[in-house]
């Protein structure tokens, strides 16, 4: 717009500015075009309360809005009256300046609002427990551990403890480590080495985030903490929202020196943050699911201090940080790692007692059950989704409606469409009458272990029978999957990976990286070789996972697969976005986003259900920004103009 011309002698008066004490206020408003910093006039009877970071209420439109305080300011640009301030709902400042400043980092990243990001961010409140735990708080010590971090636990790498010396002197270094298996006090070692971490952080009189991806480690992690004399608590979405909020408030105010928990806790505002560890970072539950949907990775990033990601395996993103220059690498000695680590076996083609259990899989369970625990890994819980012909590998079919049939129990099928329930099949190319399944669920596969092994305790443990935490050292088998393995106090004498075909089969672009992190960790479980400690993989193992579970180098398979996705333009390599709308809402999109960064790739759009259509641009690595920007760009155009809402998902992991 360009501005009215004067006329000589009658020039136009400035309009009046604000002058006065100012708040400017991040609102929770859900229209991305609204997503922005307004300021409000401080009225005399909260200026001399109001500060940065605390809630308050604004009148917005025709409503009043929540939001935050993220500056004050004497005066505003802002040309005419500025409304007034409503109210500050608390005195307590919840949204910190680093916490902040790391929320519009990742908002930027992934294309979506600072509002959605400090959603996540910032637990909603409860003013009963903020009035309890403000009233009990102590001025917050400063952080100091109780003993001096054990630098023997990391002899086992080439660097030693200079990493802990590091920390200790206040540095912040960005990075990745391949943890040697093992269990160390009865814990894995991937947690022992989590604490000496933290420990050596508190020495530099900082605080440290620990982040994990699943509920059931915080309690062994805050333990170990405990144990090791270290005031720490545990922070993540399963708690109640008081008992959530609780934490926070802790984390705020100085009364802890580590938070330990899920993708959530990335965000706990603890003061003087010296390090974010996160462990295991390739699992998916460290994607948030609420937009704009950020990966653990990227908000460690963000946080001050130190970030180091522990995990026994690699993931490709931190594979991809170390390539760019982002991060450094540590990985243990191959001395190192062939003492610590079990002796991996490949699974040879004759038949056991189970169609699925090769002979040489049956002769080291059997062995190793004379000494102790043993593992089974299994891909799934449940039962089984696809039933196969015995004879010529021909899916079975209902024999009503000729649908896809699935076995509910030992001598039960139900067909996928109708739901009809069938005791007899017969195989409607070779007519056979034997079906086995494609793929054995945890609880089928316990049965069937019941009768390989008469007389064995069998023990399931997974999200339909219950997860069990801990094992003892007595024989049995433990049928377990991916992720809810218990840990055995000295290790499991031995793990059998079954059906390993169907993990790194899977049509998502990460099956094989993904699987290979599944089986590192199970991996890490068994004792070492030279105590017997034996891993079995059976179903036809993939002999490139085969291999790097053998030489237990998963960096190299990191690399290699980078190298792979490059050839081919794929993520995380290129920088790709995923926008979903109702149908028929994105091929005017298509046009536009077709040139938004040199290379740029326009893939769609197609439906992907009845109602609902996605489109995927990827660009090169250099594109990235432009794309992050035009994609915001885009959905905050529909938004002004009221048109049907895009999702956008960047870098999605699965495609």
């Amino acid at each position: 717009m360009t501005d009215q011309p004067e006329l000589p002698g009658l020039a136009l008066p400035a309009p009046e500015r604000h002058r006065g004490p100012v708040a400017v206020v991040r609102l929770d408003l859900p229209a991305p075009h609204l997503d922005a910093e307004y300021d409000y006039a401080l009225p005399d009877n909260l200026a001399a309360t109001a500060r940065i970071g605390q809630r308050i209420t604004a009148r917005f439109g025709p409503s009043d809005r929540q939001g935050f305080i993220t500056a004050l300011t004497d005066g505003s640009d802002h040309p005419g009256d500025l409304k007034p301030l409503r109210t500050i709902v608390s005195d307590l400042p919840v949204l910190t300046e680093e916490v902040y400043r790391a929320a519009t980092q990742v908002a930027t990243h992934y294309a979506g609002t600072v509002s959605d990001v400090l959603r996540l961010a910032i637990p909603p409140r409860h003013a009963r427990t903020e009035k309890s735990v403000t009233e009990r708080v102590s001025s917050p010590a400063r952080p100091a551990p109780p003993r001096s971090a054990n630098g023997e636990l990391f002899r086992a790498y080439p660097d030693g403890d200079h990493l802990l010396q590091r920390l200790a002197s206040g540095a912040s270094p960005c990075l990745v480590r391949q943890v040697v298996p093992g269990v160390i006090d009865g814990n894995q070692s991937i947690i022992a080495e989590a604490v000496e971490l933290a420990m050596a952080t508190l020495a530099s009189a900082r605080r440290a985030i620990i982040i994990v991806p699943a509920a059931r480690d915080i309690d062994s992690l805050v333990a170990a903490l405990s144990q090791a004399g270290i005031p720490a608590i545990g922070y993540g979405s399963a708690q109640s929202p008081p008992e959530r909020y609780r934490s926070f408030l802790l984390a705020l105010l100085g009364q802890v020196d580590v938070v330990v928990g899920t993708r959530s806790a990335a965000w706990a505002p603890l003061p003087d943050l010296g390090a974010t560890i996160v462990l295991d970072e390739a699992d998916p539950l460290l994607r948030e699911r609420h937009a704009p949907r950020p990966q653990v990775w990227r908000i460690a990033l963000a946080r001050a201090g130190a970030t180091i990601f522990l995990s026994y395996g690699r993931s490709l993103q931190t594979q991809l940080l170390i390539e760019r220059g982002e991060a450094d690498s540590s990985e243990p000695s191959r001395d190192a790692l062939r003492a610590a680590g079990a002796r991996v076996l490949d699974g040879d083609p004759t038949s056991g007692p189970l169609q699925r259990l090769p002979s040489i899989a049956v002769a080291v369970a059997r062995e190793a059950l004379q000494r102790g625990p043993v593992l089974f890994l299994v891909p799934r819980a449940g039962y089984v989704n696809v039933v196969r012909c015995q004879r010529c590998g021909a899916d079975a079919r209902c024999p009503s409606c000729a649908s896809p049939v699935s076995l509910v129990a030992a001598d039960r099928a139900r067909c996928i469409w109708a739901g009809h329930l069938t005791t007899r099949l017969v195989c409607r190319h070779c007519e056979g009458t034997h079906f086995r399944s494609g793929a054995f669920g945890s609880e089928r596969t316990a049965e069937e272990l019941g009768r390989a092994f008469p007389g064995t305790l069998i023990r399931l443990s997974g999200a339909r029978t219950g997860i069990i935490e801990r094992v003892d050292d007595r024989p049995a088998i433990v049928v377990a999957t991916p992720g809810a393995e218990p840990l055995a106090p000295n290790g499991y004498e031995a793990a059998i990976a079954l059906d390993v075909s169907v993990m790194t089969s899977r049509t998502e672009l990460s099956a094989t990286a993904h699987a290979l992190t599944q089986l590192a960790n199970a991996w890490a479980l068994v004792k070492p070789a030279h105590d017997g400690g034996r891993f079995v993989l059976t179903g036809r193992s993939d002999e490139y996972v085969t291999q790097t579970l053998i030489r237990a180098d998963f960096p190299r398979a990191a690399r290699d697969q980078l190298a792979e996705r490059a050839e081919l333009h794929l993520p995380p390599v290129a920088c790709v976005a995923e926008l979903t709308a109702a149908k028929g809402n994105l091929r005017d999109v298509a046009m536009a986003l077709s040139d938004v960064a040199p290379g740029a790739e326009v893939l769609g759009p197609i439906a992907v259900s009845e109602d609902r259509d996605r489109l995927l641009i990827r660009v090169p690595h250099a594109g990235a920004p432009a794309l992050r920007t035009e994609v915001a760009a885009l959905i905050r155009r529909r938004s002004v103009r009221g048109e049907s809402p895009i999702s956008a998902t960047m870098d999605p992991l699965d495609l």
